[in-house]
């Protein structure tokens, strides 16, 4: 299928841009006040935790549910749907006067969650050339990272003065803004829904019952190796978005949470615009373990003792442009290499162990919190192992090379 080029790509390319920065900005923000809402309805901070791990797995659920819908309705849609429940759910928050109606309400936010972020990722690809990809991949995560450097400030200043009532308001207009960028946008995708045929309809196949991995050629290892490198680094995005309060809050200087993920957001916006053009160049097997080393240098600092507040600071950077750099060559890798009738379903894997890796980390580091004798051990330990990771990386990915230049 063909791609756009010109005007008509740059103009769909922009507004998908938009609609990412609404889509993320809500989630963002939702992540952020969720657990108060619940807690205000006298719930216990367990229960505040759950009902995060609850959206990410049944998101995860309804994934492999609706992403084959893609054949049938088209790319586009499928999008509009995603964006929909996240402005129904706007809607529907502030009548939850009970902890089970607000995970209801969470269960069809999830269906957002689900369609739009792997979606909008194979989106960007289809109205880019092959030589632009990396770059515009970039931008597009550039603004997913703004949202959440300016989301979660300003839902929290406008709840605070307005009441929650009005933010709920302001995430149902962003989310009908992000509806209104996505209609106006044309797609090479936006055929399957119009009666492309069966060439149309084999861009995006169910994922296979056996030797899923398999069908992605050369066995399937280069997906694996890419969704054990999504599993390790989100795990450490979980580690920093859930408890790098716990290491802010015992430094003892002019910076608190908030701030502190600011300056990891910023991180990922920089690399966002930095890296892009380095991938269009081929530069993956340099970028990837750089990358990886940089979040894990971040990691490390949380656990070493700050005697001023540009050290914290650094490492907030060095671990935002660690983790969205590894997320922008993954995405990359499966670009370039996985089938087209079998693009959607790779990053749908993608997308899923980026979920199980938040979702695991909240619990799996807070028991390690529990068991180290001090919460520093922790951040040390996860900052060794993902060095190590890299190495690893590197040797394996230049042996790869090796491997191809045999041949």
């Amino acid at each position: 299928m063909g791609k756009q080029s010109g005007k008509g790509s740059t103009r769909s390319f922009a507004l998908l841009c938009v609609a990412s920065f609404f889509m993320y900005g809500v989630n963002n923000v939702m992540i952020s006040r969720a657990p108060l809402a619940v807690m205000g309805m006298g719930a216990s901070a367990a229960a505040a935790g759950f009902q995060g791990t609850f959206f990410i797995v049944f998101a995860i659920v309804l994934r492999t549910v609706l992403m084959p819908l893609t054949s049938r309705i088209g790319t586009k849609r499928l999008m509009i749907l995603g964006a929909a429940s996240f402005a129904a759910a706007s809607a529907l928050f502030p009548f939850c006067a009970t902890y089970g109606m607000f995970l209801a309400v969470r269960a069809v936010q999830a269906a957002g969650l689900a369609v739009f972020w792997p979606l909008s990722v194979s989106s960007v690809v289809d109205v880019s050339d092959e030589g632009n990809v990396g770059w515009r991949l970039g931008v597009s995560r550039f603004a997913t990272s703004a949202s959440m450097a300016v989301g979660p400030y300003a839902a929290f200043a406008l709840g605070d003065v307005m009441g929650t009532g009005w933010l709920y308001g302001a995430l149902l207009l962003a989310s009908c803004l992000a509806i209104v960028a996505l209609a106006a946008c044309k797609l090479p995708s936006d055929a399957h829904g119009e009666g492309a045929g069966a060439a149309g309809k084999s861009r995006v196949a169910r994922p296979p019952r056996r030797g899923a991995l398999a069908q992605f050629g050369g066995g399937g290892l280069w997906l694996a190796g890419v969704l054990l490198v999504t599993l390790v680094d989100s795990a450490a995005a979980g580690l920093v978005m859930h408890f790098s309060a716990i290491a802010v809050g015992e430094f003892d200087g002019s910076l608190n949470a908030a701030s502190y993920l600011s300056l990891y957001s910023i991180g990922g916006m920089i690399a966002s615009l930095l890296l892009g053009r380095a991938l269009d160049r081929g530069k993956c097997g340099i970028v990837l373990p750089a990358c990886i080393a940089s979040f894990g240098l971040g990691v490390l600092q949380l656990g070493l003792p700050h005697a001023s507040f540009v050290g914290l600071a650094v490492g907030g950077v060095l671990a935002g442009v660690g983790n969205m750099g590894v997320a922008l060559c993954c995405m990359d890798i499966i670009t370039r290499r996985a089938p087209l009738r079998l693009r959607d379903t790779a990053l749908g894997y993608r997308q899923s162990c980026v979920d199980i890796g938040i979702a695991v980390a909240a619990t799996a580091f807070g028991a390690a919190f529990d068991a180290a004798p001090a919460n520093y051990v922790v951040f040390l330990a996860w900052g060794a192992i993902m060095l190590c990771f890299a190495v690893a990386v590197c040797i394996n990915l230049a042996r790869a090379a090796k491997t191809r230049g045999g041949k």
